[in-house]
């Protein structure tokens, strides 16, 4: 698989939708090999869903100073580990807020606002984690009382080959304010996640290859 061509490609549709979109290149289980290449193709917004794993590869890339790296976490992320990923990325923009525990923590834990996205469970699967769509507006207003926690957008990981979700998704987020950012698409589904929205599409597979 030749990354560099891939990305191209992919930058190439993401521009041609005429739309300021980020591009996250999700880099779970990839090695960290792969996100130099990358790196050197000019991409700087990366994503784990480990705390661990991502640790561990932030500090091989300093050691390569590579440094201008803006980190994005789309994991699960457990309240006893905000204060080790704030500690060693403090800037880092969280997607996944699914408790108001977990939001109090990370504002305990931070010097400054931190950008952060509401994860929503926009399907109401049992498995998935995030927020229900109809407590989405209150679990907002909550968190615009913590001053460490700015909450800039709506996160979903909808149900499989439904694009439908995507636009119950950019519904609820103009009834809540209109000015939310929209953390939605991946792989297979990015294009039209774009065409329902989205501001920040996460892509692993598409560019990186499976993961080992």
């Amino acid at each position: 698989m030749n990354i560099s061509q891939t990305y191209a490609d992919i930058k190439q549709a993401i521009k041609q939708t005429k739309k300021n979109i980020t591009l996250i290149a999700v880099s779970k289980k990839q090695p960290t090999q792969k996100i130099i290449q990358l790196h050197m193709c000019g991409q700087r917004d990366f994503a784990e869903n480990y705390v661990q794993e991502l640790l561990e590869k932030n500090a091989i890339l300093k050691q390569q100073n590579i440094t201008d790296i803006k980190w994005h976490f789309i994991g699960h992320l457990q309240r006893n580990k905000v204060k080790k990923l704030l500690t060693a990325i403090p800037q880092i923009m969280i997607h996944t807020i699914d408790s108001l525990e977990l939001a109090q923590e990370i504002n305990k834990h931070t010097e400054k606002p931190l950008n952060c996205f509401i994860q929503v469970n926009i399907d109401n699967e049992e498995n998935k984690s995030g927020i229900a769509s109809q407590d989405t507006r209150s679990f907002y207003n909550r968190l615009k009382k913590l001053p460490n926690v700015n909450c800039i957008g709506l996160m979903c990981i909808p149900e499989q080959d439904n694009p439908a979700s995507f636009e119950k998704m950019k519904q609820l987020c103009a009834s809540i304010n209109p000015h939310l950012k929209l953390s939605m698409g991946m792989s297979s589904d990015y294009q039209a996640a774009i065409r329902a929205g989205a501001t920040h599409v996460r892509i692993g597979t598409a560019l990186f290859g499976e993961r080992k």
